[in-house]
């Protein structure tokens, strides 16, 4: 896996330059691309998504239908959807927390459950989603709903499972092909904090050697302890220095699956429990009785996971400041 860094603003701007170039002629021939530029207002738009499927569409889409994640992501760099759907209700959805939704159709509330019919009154030109090649599924559409979705208008997927800077990347590929203006001073901006951000990240985990972090979620019956590498933010984090406890690779490939009485399998100096649904999460942990007892958690060391937040980086940089704060009020205990 390629260790990814932070950039200055310059190199930004550069390489916007050169994913709109890279992005015009994915998969096709020289008189293809120059004809069919994904960034143009008017002509042939083409693009290839994550999974390799060519969309051609006679001009740049303007009406999209979007998962919350892309729809976080694309509504940073102002290209707003006309309609999102998502795993859970819009409200409750930490995903969507800077998104203003008051001019966005809802979709679908919950995971593989769609509104056909609300979908086609909304006529996109193009649905937007994630996509997980370890087993092929499309972010919150089941295999019956996806050709059902393909009949309305053609799918995008972004490969979620990317280094985090890559879905940077990738995504602001795609901003700019449907028409952001990646030169803005706010994206600028945010950028540039979480460059910094992620300096001090790094300068925080060189302070605090032998410090030992675990990135947990609440499961039915216990905890899940999630694996560092295939998840792209814990991944950054470890690039900057940061070390993860790593659970055995056993059941799900994203995280080792503990029963409630074995909790205490990893010992830790710090826990980060998942936020995603509040404080549901770490209130269901703290009813296993060996959740007391983690030193951690005696240490009184447990903080909030920003699990899967869409690749921004005004959501980065958050993320950051609290992951920093964490580690500088943390001492080895374990």
């Amino acid at each position: 896996m390629r260790t990814p860094s932070p950039v200055s603003r310059r190199i930004f701007l550069g390489g916007s330059v050169v994913a709109t170039l890279l992005v015009a002629g994915c998969g096709e021939d020289d008189s293809t691309a120059s004809s069919a530029d994904p960034t143009a207002s008017t002509g042939p738009w083409v693009f290839t998504d994550d999974r390799g499927q060519r969309i051609e569409l006679a001009s740049r889409p303007t009406r999209i239908v979007a998962f919350s994640t892309p729809t976080a992501a694309l509504s940073e760099m102002g290209v707003t959807p006309q309609g999102v759907f998502a795993w859970s209700p819009l409200a409750d959805d930490t995903q969507l927390r800077y998104t203003d939704l008051s001019e966005i159709q809802t979709v679908g509330e919950v995971w593989g459950e769609l509104d056909l019919e609300v979908l086609a009154g909304l006529a996109p030109d193009v649905v937007i989603t994630g996509y997980d090649p370890t087993d092929g599924s499309l972010y919150g559409l089941t295999e019956e709903l996806i050709p059902k979705v393909e009949a309305i208008a053609p799918i995008l997927a972004v490969d979620s499972t990317l280094p985090l800077l890559e879905q940077y990347d990738r995504f602001q590929e795609l901003g700019t092909a449907l028409g952001a203006d990646l030169s803005q001073a706010e994206v600028l901006d945010a950028r540039e904090e979480f460059n910094e951000l992620s300096q001090q990240l790094a300068a925080a985990a060189a302070a605090k050697p032998g410090l030992r972090v675990m990135a947990v979620s609440a499961a039915e019956d216990g905890m899940n302890v999630a694996q560092p590498e295939p998840n792209s933010d814990l991944s950054y984090y470890e690039s900057l220095g940061l070390t993860f406890v790593v659970p055995d690779g056993k059941g799900i490939f994203w995280w080792e699956e503990l029963s409630g009485e074995n909790i205490n399998k990893y010992d830790a100096d710090v826990i980060l429990v998942d936020i995603r649904a509040g404080e549901t999460d770490r209130k269901a942990l703290e009813k296993h009785p060996l959740w007391a007892t983690l030193p951690a958690v005696e240490a009184g060391q447990v903080f909030g996971w920003h699990a899967y937040d869409p690749p921004t980086y005004r959501f980065y940089s958050e993320a950051l400041a609290d992951l920093v704060a964490a580690v500088e009020g943390s001492e080895v205990v374990a």
